[in-house]
């Protein structure tokens, strides 16, 4: 089916045309015939050039369908090249946002390590008097921090534990020192001279 109108209107042109061509082509070949072959010049002069006209009908509409298919076809190839720009595009912006998105989980993830890392290097180092990590998850994350923090706090007891006990321990030394004294004073009273 052709789409255009005016390629359509010369169809129906055309169509005409070769209607009366033919229409001339038999009267010829009756003239042709009744002059048992003879009368030829005749024919031919019924007959010359008539074919012209339809003949530049049928390029014409030819020209005119082989223009509107490379059109069609450069719309076709236009909207394939935009097609791959667009699944270009779409897989460099799909690419950027998973690189994103796996920035920023992997920073969930690896910052309270991070943080966990930083209060267990401070605990070795003999801090104990930093804050306790906040615990936000339930997950392997914040086991790990709840035992740092527990850590922490054990630390923290067995020193105050251990100075609790040298304190006690140099309290009961004093008194053994006073005792030695008061004994060693006792006993050069009433040691002979």
């Amino acid at each position: 089916a052709v789409g255009n109108a005016q390629t359509r209107a010369m169809l129906a042109e055309f169509e005409d045309a070769h209607q009366q061509l033919d229409a001339k082509y038999q009267a010829g070949l009756d003239v042709f015939r009744s002059s048992k072959g003879e009368d030829f010049a005749k024919v031919d002069l019924m007959v010359k050039g008539q074919d012209r006209p339809p003949t530049d009908l049928i390029d014409t509409i030819v020209s005119d369908l082989q223009s509107a298919y490379a059109a069609k076809q450069a719309r076709l190839a236009a909207a394939a090249v935009t097609g791959r720009r667009t699944t270009v595009v779409a897989l460099l912006l799909t690419s950027v946002l998973a690189l994103i998105a796996s920035m920023v989980l992997s920073r969930k993830i690896t910052s309270p390590i991070h943080v966990a890392l930083r209060r267990a290097e401070e605990i070795a180092e003999g801090n104990l008097t930093g804050d306790e990590m906040a615990v936000t998850s339930r997950d392997d994350l914040g086991e790990r921090a709840l035992a740092v923090n527990k850590m922490s706090k054990s630390l923290k007891r067995m020193i105050l534990s251990s100075q609790d006990r040298t304190a006690e321990g140099a309290g009961v030394s004093e008194e053994w020192d006073a005792d030695s004294v008061n004994m060693t004073a006792k006993s050069e009273k009433f040691a002979p001279q």
